[in-house]
């Protein structure tokens, strides 16, 4: 069975990982989030499900992405309930158990979601920010060797292992 990722929309296009890493001339974020997930790969599998879930109604723009096909990502509009009782009551009325993911900060959707037994995921860990290492720790931080300096690294070595 493939898995059921229920998205708190406004949660993540609130974080401030997520206004960090968007552009910040686009109209319409909820395209940058679709884009994200689906560049990304960040529901895994292309079989795993991925529900969108925004407070409210949905405006023009909003209607227009709604008619478009995005694949495995879905856009919902909670209408008059709120977007965490609209997530409440998917994850009650599907019974996804282990394989229903919920991606919330909210801490009372996360304790819900548990109780069910399906799994709540943080905005954080789900759009994947890393805990930034220490320098020495990060290979991507380290300074590349210009040529010279390989060249002398080698040299050495040589005169060590060839005895030359």
């Amino acid at each position: 069975m493939s898995l059921l990722y229920v998205i708190d929309g406004y949660n993540v296009l609130n974080h401030p990982a997520f206004k960090e890493n968007s552009p910040k001339t686009c109209r319409d974020n909820k395209l940058v989030l679709i884009n994200l997930i689906k560049n990304n790969s960040l529901t895994g599998s292309a079989r795993n499900l991925a529900f969108l879930i925004f407070d409210g109604f949905p405006n023009m723009e909003d209607k227009n992405n709604l008619a478009e096909d995005y694949g495995h990502i879905k856009l919902f509009f909670s209408r008059q309930i709120t977007a965490d009782e609209y997530i409440k009551r998917i994850a009650e009325k599907l019974k996804y158990g282990n394989n229903l993911i919920v991606v919330s900060d909210d801490r009372q959707i996360r304790d819900f979601i548990n109780s069910l037994g399906s799994k709540a995921m943080g905005v954080g860990e789900f759009i994947n920010i890393k805990a930034k290492k220490p320098a020495e720790d990060d290979p991507g931080s380290k300074q590349e060797l210009n040529y010279m300096q390989i060249k002398k690294i080698n040299e050495e070595l040589k005169g060590l292992w060839l005895r030359e």
